[in-house]
């Protein structure tokens, strides 16, 4: 309430004076002339104090307007400075150093084999029995804070595809950014190969550039792989939207992927990830915005018999919502709680498919799977529908109606009154 309080008081002292100090100068002229029964104000004389005025009050509007962007300035001071003050981060995860010579080819070197239909398989690129061990790992989100992971012991083999499952708030994403060393273990030990990696968020960052671009992160010169980036963008499901864009490839995205979809942006993020010939993925529950057709797609195309990063024998951990594909992992890890529930193959575990499902399902969600029918789920569909329609429609008076029935009508007419003095104010001198 104090903030709100002071941005009122510093944007009024400092646009009040220079607004309204004509037209208050003026009328008090009148009205004193008017008293004493003296001479009414000349031209000489309005313009003579219009020119004072305007002298005195643009140097302090400025000055007033200085003063809150100038405690915004030392208040980012002080935030670089506690950042800069931080202690140096210190990646506490270990393992053995991979032979040179097995690594995968860069993205910026030429593979003549990488198309879905001729690619060959390849020896495991890693030496060591595991790519990632965690025994009894403990893991807090930040300090002082209750811990999200328990004593979690995982191996992961070299070329497998390992699924981490379970409901919201099971510890999926902090799994996933502990083996990347951006959480740090309150107990336990994590061990990663120190391999390429290549990690793939489920709100992907992407920058204003080109979809070629996002995709190959070039710069200067850097040549494109063309057989390689088609057949990450078959294999990605890209093809279809990349015909409908009018520029194709070189279509401009927008800042963080603003012309796209939910579903095209993890797309393309997820087609940057396998892009970069990483040894190990790590995705992030990268299939949530898409539909269905389209995830059985991508799935069978990176990780059927035939599947681009079954080719590669690359190491994938992939933390998903969905048990649909669980038959295609070599490992299915489900957490519930922050801990391992189920450890095994995607098959000994998809057995029990109902048992799994209703694992992944909230409480709340169990119980709105009992009792809520079809008709009243339609019910809400409708309604959260014509609620949307009405907040995007422009152009026209509704959209003035949603807004005053949003803040209120007393506020609304709060507002016009502020610009009907706003104009008054700014037209008087020139009249």
């Amino acid at each position: 309430m104090m903030t709100v309080v002071y941005h009122i008081f510093t944007v009024a002292t400092a646009t009040l004076p220079a607004i309204w100090s004509p037209a208050i100068a003026f009328i008090a002229f009148t009205i004193q002339a008017k008293i004493q029964h003296s001479n009414l104000l000349s031209t000489e004389q309005a313009f003579t104090s219009l020119a004072l005025i305007s002298l005195v009050t643009i140097p302090a509007e400025s000055f007033m307007v200085a003063i809150p962007h100038a405690g915004a300035c030392l208040g980012c001071f002080t935030r670089i400075q506690d950042y800069l003050r931080l202690p140096c981060r210190t990646d506490r995860r270990g393992g053995p150093l991979p032979p040179p010579d097995k690594a995968l080819p860069s993205a910026t070197r030429s593979l003549h084999d990488v198309e879905l239909e001729g690619l060959t398989s390849k020896p495991s690129i890693l030496h060591a029995e595991n790519v990632i061990c965690l025994k009894n790992v403990t893991v807090c989100p930040a300090p002082a804070t209750s811990p999200v992971l328990n004593n979690i012991t995982l191996t992961i083999a070299p070329s497998s595809l390992v699924m981490i499952v379970g409901p919201v708030g099971s510890g999926k994403t902090t799994l996933i950014k502990a083996i990347l060393g951006e959480l740090p273990c309150e107990s336990g030990l994590i061990t990663v190969t120190p391999a390429p990696l290549a990690y793939c968020h489920q709100k992907p960052w992407l920058t204003n550039t080109s979809i070629l671009q996002s995709i190959c992160g070039l710069h200067g010169d850097q040549a494109v792989d063309e057989r390689w980036y088609k057949a990450v963008v078959y294999a990605c499901c890209l093809e279809e939207d990349i015909k409908l864009w009018p520029d194709g490839s070189h279509t401009i995205i927008g800042n963080n992927g603003l012309m796209l979809s939910g579903g095209q942006r993890q797309r393309l993020a997820l087609a940057r990830a396998i892009y970069a010939r990483r040894n190990v993925l790590l995705l992030d529950d990268v299939f949530n915005a898409l539909d269905a057709a389209t995830m059985d797609t991508i799935f069978t195309r990176l990780w059927g018999k035939q599947g681009l990063l079954r080719k590669l024998n690359s190491t994938v951990v992939l933390v998903t919502h969905s048990t649909k594909h669980v038959h295609l992992a070599d490992k299915l890890v489900v957490l519930d709680k922050g801990r391992i529930v189920q450890d095994g193959s995607g098959d000994a575990i998809g057995s029990g498919a109902e048992a799994l499902r209703d694992i992944m399902l909230e409480p709340q969600q169990l119980l709105e799977k009992e009792t809520q029918s079809p008709r009243e789920a339609k019910e809400l569909f409708g309604l959260q529908t014509n609620e949307q329609d009405l907040a995007r429609r422009t152009g026209d008076i509704e959209v003035y109606k949603y807004y005053a029935n949003s803040i209120g009508w007393k506020y609304t007419a709060l507002f016009v009154i502020a610009n009907i003095g706003y104009a008054f104010a700014v037209a008087f001198p020139r009249e």
